[in-house]
């Protein structure tokens, strides 16, 4: 069964000890440790970061920060589009790296994470990293804030808001507009359980899901894309945002934006859809890889 070969590939990650069994909290669930375990690779790549101060080397070997996204542009207005758009150069490529080279991207991470998982080939160890980088960047390019920039705006130079972290909240828990999407789903603490959301939701998207090729990154993508111009980055903030850039972080000085309750009720309900919608496609994707041991 896929599930029991996924486990037996996923005990051979290099860093299984400290990045994934030492992070499971105290706190967890009541679940088998396997499961805990899987949903800590899905968030190891992130756990990844913080070794860039206590342990470089491994940083250096695992860290990959170009994988956690994949940016389409959406423009402040029409005319700024129109004015700017010779000026600025985003990466457009979503096709498999040639032979030897890694991805670029999300889209391209996804396509070849799950190329490694299923080649039997590909030593355990490779395909363990390949499997938690999967989870991550496939989870990753369903939130849309991953998938664009806002571009239109002196502040934000060539390289635009950065999916929103750029764009300074007043919110004491999210302190801009990336972490905010971030956070949807599971809350700061994890307190919602997306199995719960899944299955509540799986009738309504089985068609939805069905109806894309099995890990396409790029059709993930393009859904996200959309629902960032229509729904991240709706006309008031985008004019809000006008003055309230900051060049380089949040902080106490910054122009802050109140996201107005409206807003917040429907990037919840957008966010669960997204969340359940990853979890179903890529249960598909491992277990079209890992059907056959």
């Amino acid at each position: 069964e896929a599930r029991d070969v996924a486990w037996r590939i996923l005990q051979a990650h290099p860093d299984f000890d400290r990045g994934l069994a030492d992070q499971v909290p105290e706190n967890s669930p009541e679940w088998p440790m396997a499961r805990l375990i899987f949903r800590e690779s899905a968030a190891w790549p992130d756990t990844v970061r913080s070794y860039r101060d206590t342990d470089p080397a491994a940083w250096s070997l695992y860290h990959r920060g170009n994988w956690h996204w994949f940016n389409d542009m959406v423009w402040v207005s029409p005319e700024a589009e129109q004015a700017l758009i010779s000026r600025v150069e985003i990466d457009t490529n979503q096709d498999l790296p040639p032979e030897g080279e890694e991805p670029g991207n999300a889209v391209q991470a996804i396509k070849w994470t799950t190329m490694i998982l299923g080649d039997p080939s590909a030593s355990d160890d490779e395909r363990a990293l390949a499997l938690a980088w999967l989870l991550h960047v496939g989870a990753d390019i369903h939130n849309p804030v991953h998938s664009v920039s806002l571009f239109g705006l002196p502040a934000l130079g060539n390289e635009g808001d950065r999916g929103g972290n750029r764009i300074c909240l007043d919110d004491l828990e999210n302190w801009n507009l990336h972490s905010f999407w971030d956070l949807q789903i599971a809350g700061a603490r994890g307190e919602v359980d997306i199995d719960a959301v899944r299955e509540g939701l799986a009738g309504e998207l089985t068609d939805d899901v069905a109806s894309t090729p099995v890990g396409d990154g790029s059709l993930w993508w393009r859904e996200s894309v959309d629902l960032a111009r229509t729904v991240v980055y709706p006309r008031w903030l985008r004019l809000q945002a006008a003055d309230r850039i900051d060049s380089d972080r949040c902080d106490v000085t910054s122009g802050r934006i109140r996201l107005v309750p409206a807003y917040r009720e429907q990037a919840r309900a957008v966010s669960l859809r997204q969340g359940a919608k990853a979890a179903l496609r890529l249960a598909a994707v491992i277990e079209e890889a890992l059907g056959s041991p």
